[in-house]
């Protein structure tokens, strides 16, 4: 009786074995050169995106595999433009341009925060507003970012639903002004960009703060 159940047991180890063989193994190989991300089977090339890009949501099946990296299709959007990481890692195809946040077909606007995770504080569909706020991060002068604590800081995603992307920058509210530009922020590492906070977003921030 032992030994059968033994038997029983090995042959369910073999057999989980197995399957995890083979969810490793599905999907398109990839591999990795001086021009970036490979995939193998399509012969496209991939680039990492900057950090501001991220997926709106992604696919549960993995589309293609290097070693033990995944990567998986952004919903809505062909593989043979924009694949991503599980972590939101964005890769855009060689031969495409990536656009940069005034060229993005906003649909809405999240403020959320982040702990564990990150959470939607507000939505906006206000197509005027988003667009001021668009225009006034490019337009503010960039200034020096300090090493200072925040008070507050919020993720302000702007969500492209025809790419599958977000574009996110961060407000940062400090609990004194910074220079003459008061103590509200826009920042966005990835191009190393530090502004004043347009207006119409700031009165977005007070109203969740009231």
């Amino acid at each position: 009786m032992k030994k059968a159940k033994k038997i029983i047991a090995l042959t369910a180890l073999i057999c989980a074995a197995g399957i995890l063989l083979c969810s490793c193994g599905k999907g398109n190989k990839f591999s990795f050169n001086k021009n970036g991300l490979v995939d193998k089977k399509t012969d496209v090339t991939y680039i990492d995106a900057p950090d501001c890009y991220s997926p709106i949501a992604v696919s549960e099946e993995v589309y293609g595999h290097l070693d033990d990296y995944r990567f998986y299709e952004i919903i809505g959007i062909s593989p043979s433009r924009f694949v991503a990481e599980a972590d939101g890692t964005v890769f855009y195809a060689s031969n495409i341009s990536l656009p940069d946040i005034d060229e993005l077909q906003v649909s809405y606007m999240d403020i959320c925060t982040e702990t564990t995770t990150l959470k939607v504080n507000k939505t906006v569909e206000a197509g005027e507003d988003i667009k001021a706020i668009i225009g006034g991060y490019l337009s503010e002068e960039n200034i020096y970012y300090p090493n200072l604590t925040p008070e507050t800081m919020y993720e302000i995603r702007f969500a492209d639903t025809s790419l599958g992307l977000y574009y996110t920058l961060t407000f940062i509210r400090y609990a004194s002004d910074y220079g003459e530009q008061g103590r509200d922020f826009l920042y966005n590492r990835s191009a190393n960009r530090f502004v004043k906070a347009p207006d119409v977003l700031v009165r977005y921030i007070d109203e969740l703060s009231a």
